[in-house]
C-alpha cells in the first residue's frame, strides 16, 4: 500500500474539487474574513483547469491503491530584481492537501518529494510555501520539518 504521485489530468477535476474542500475548510477555519467555506464546484473545475494549462503551474495527484488521497498545485514563480533584493526564482505551492483518512501514511512528504525533485530538476533551489498556522500544530507532519526555514508575515484586519 505505497504512495503512488502522478501528474493530474482533466480525468482528475473531479477529485480535484473533492480534495480541494479539505484544504478549502481548513483555510476558512484558520481564516474566516477570508476564505470561503465551500467553493462552487463548477468554479474549482474551471481554475484547475486554467492551472493545467498554465505551463508555470503543476499539479499532481497522490493515490493509494489508485484511489486519489491527496494533491499539491505549485507554481514556478520568479521574483524580479529590485534595488534592494537580488532575482528570485522559486516554486511556491500554493495548496496541498490529503484525505483525513489518508493522513500518517507518507501522503504529503510525498507530494512534497515530488516538489522538490521537479524543483531540483529545473535548477531551482528554494521552495516556499504558507501556513496560516505553525505546520506541526495542525498535524501535518511533512517527515522533514527541518527542512523548511519559518519566515514571518504579518497580518492585521482593519
Amino acid at each position: 500500500m505505497s504512495v503512488e504521485i502522478r501528474a493530474a489530468s482533466e480525468a482528475d477535476f473531479d477529485a480535484l474539487v473533492r480534495l480541494n474542500q479539505v484544504v478549502q475548510s481548513l483555510h476558512a477555519e484558520l481564516h474566516p474574513d477570508v476564505f470561503k467555506q465551500a467553493a462552487d464546484p463548477s468554479a474549482v473545475r474551471t481554475f484547475f483547469a486554467a492551472r493545467l494549462a498554465d505551463p508555470k503551474s503543476s499539479i499532481a495527484i497522490a493515490e493509494i491503491d489508485r484511489a486519489p488521497v491527496g494533491y499539491v498545485w505549485f507554481e514556478i514563480q520568479s521574483l524580479p530584481e529590485t534595488p534592494f533584493t537580488f532575482p528570485r526564482p522559486l516554486i511556491y505551492v500554493h495548496h496541498i492537501s490529503v484525505m483525513p483518512e489518508a493522513r500518517r501514511r507518507g501522503v504529503a512528504a510525498a507530494l512534497m518529494c515530488h516538489v522538490e525533485q521537479r524543483a531540483a530538476c529545473e535548477g531551482f533551489d528554494e521552495i516556499a510555501m504558507a501556513s496560516g498556522q505553525p505546520i506541526s500544530t495542525r498535524g501535518i507532519s511533512l517527515g522533514r520539518k527541518d527542512a523548511f526555514r519559518t519566515t514571518l508575515h504579518f497580518a492585521r484586519s482593519l
